[in-house]
């Protein structure tokens, strides 16, 4: 029984390339979904990234900090900082991933 609880759970674990935790992608260590140039909603924040994909960029779609190579996910974007404080923004169009004063624009 412990070997079916394990053969169910394996996949699901966030990418790590220092252990290669994840499925089987291309020659990454990461789950096939990552390497398919699909967004595929319920297992990445946005194409091939997040979630137990690699991490985002900046810019790229994100839905928690961890989904980000930064660290740092802000107005549902991959952000150069937290970009907390009023009137501040990281999703301005032609500048995600970027944080500034919404006024800046």
């Amino acid at each position: 029984m412990a070997l079916l609880a394990e053969s169910c759970t394996q996949d699901f674990h966030r990418f790590d390339p220092d252990n290669g935790a994840g499925g089987s992608g291309a020659d990454s260590g990461e789950p096939d979904h990552c390497d398919n140039d699909t967004y595929d909603a319920l297992l990445e924040s946005d194409v091939d990234c997040g979630g137990d994909c690699r991490p985002c960029d900046l810019g790229e779609r994100c839905g928690v900090d961890d989904d980000c190579e930064s660290d740092h996910c802000a107005d549902d974007v991959c952000c150069d900082s937290s970009c907390k404080g009023s009137n501040r923004s990281c999703g301005e169009s032609g500048s995600e991933g970027h944080c500034q004063d919404e006024d800046s624009q």
